[in-house]
């Protein structure tokens, strides 16, 4: 994260310098699977150690096993040896897999998995939110009677932003529960500031085939979510609200959302040049922005230049007041070359096409 924020400060400072104008900083195959188009307690409290000093002990990262993240390099350099062996067919996320394992929002297992399929508790997608604020440790005491003792803080930390609200759900936090696309997009919505916003516009009108399956108080969370791009629907336009998410498909959303709360612009690059990134936005539109002179170009966390960037690499963009990028922060796996065999020469020369 030190090489996020110099990046920003130089960029903000050659930025202020040579166009005298200051900004803002920030701290579904289809797409994601959720529905975008293809591109790739006792007494009634917990209690937790601080779990910091040998690595971060949680279920959301290997079962309660020791912080896996030591096989993956230093912070910030994990993406040099991203080598999950069973992404298979959630290839499609590996560069959100890959921006969240740099910024220690997830983790791998010890066995050198990931498991992209297997469902991500609400335990565990508040422990997301969380770290990707770079949550602060606490008291390790929780209201929540059912939260267990490695995500005591991060629940403390969404309760502090009323992502999470004790009393309406009888300080139970479900924990252990699959995420739902429907709750996480109420904690999404929430975590964006938006809690009231939702409320006003409950029981409106969602342009879904299954809009009747999202219950009424909670429909302006699925519009608001959708409408911030956090979500969007399936090609057979539902929302499915109760789905369980898994944890390939939380990484891309995870990632909108942290773009979409420290004011930045996430898509999949599809045009560059020297002066400008054309970015696909998700839900479909395409967004050409001008890159400020000076700016910080990364790719897989080395220095680079927009000329690096290329089609299909996944890119978040922070923009200055004048709405020019002055960070760039781009992902791509490199995928292994495919050696194909030259065909055997034909025994007779193919006719000529008429």
């Amino acid at each position: 994260m030190k090489k996020k924020w110099l990046s920003i400060l130089l960029a903000g400072a050659l930025s202020l310098a040579i166009t005298g104008t200051a900004f803002a900083y920030r701290g579904e195959s289809e797409g994601d699977h959720s529905g975008g188009s293809s591109n790739t307690s006792n007494n009634g409290y917990s209690q937790s150690s601080d779990h910091r000093s040998d690595g971060w002990d949680d279920r959301e990262d290997g079962d309660k096993q020791a912080d896996s993240h030591d096989s993956h390099g230093p912070k910030g350099q994990n993406s040099q040896q991203f080598n999950f062996h069973d992404m298979g067919e959630s290839a499609w996320a590996e560069p959100y897999v890959m921006k969240l394992l740099d910024n220690d929002v997830v983790k791998g297992y010890p066995d050198g998995s990931f498991k992209p399929n297997q469902p991500v508790t609400r335990a565990e997608v508040v422990t997301m939110m969380a770290r990707s604020q770079n949550a602060p440790q606490g008291t390790g005491q929780t209201t929540y009677v059912d939260a267990p003792s490695w995500a005591c803080d991060y629940v403390n930390w969404a309760v502090g932003k009323q992502i999470l609200i004790p009393g309406e759900d009888n300080y139970k936090l479900e924990a252990e529960d699959p995420a739902t696309r429907l709750w996480v997009a109420q904690m999404a919505v929430r975590a964006l500031g938006l809690d009231a916003q939702a409320t006003v516009v409950q029981d409106t009108y969602l342009p879904f085939n299954d809009s009747s399956a999202v219950p009424a108080d909670m429909a302006g969370y699925v519009k608001l979510a959708t409408e911030k791009g956090i979500f969007t629907g399936y090609p057979d336009c539902t929302f499915q609200p109760h789905k369980p998410i898994t944890r390939a498909e939380m990484t891309v959303i995870m990632s909108r959302l942290d773009a979409a709360m420290n004011d930045e612009t996430l898509g999949t690059v599809t045009a560059t040049d020297a002066g400008s990134v054309t970015v696909s936005v998700y839900g479909g539109a395409s967004k050409t922005i001008e890159v400020a002179p000076g700016a910080a170009v990364w790719l897989n966390n080395n220095p680079a230049t927009t000329k690096d960037l290329q089609q299909g690499d996944v890119v978040t963009v922070d923009l200055n007041t004048a709405g020019k990028a002055v960070v760039i922060d781009a992902t791509r796996i490199q995928q292994a070359p495919v050696s194909v065999p030259a065909p055997a020469p034909a025994s007779t020369p193919a006719p000529p096409l008429s």
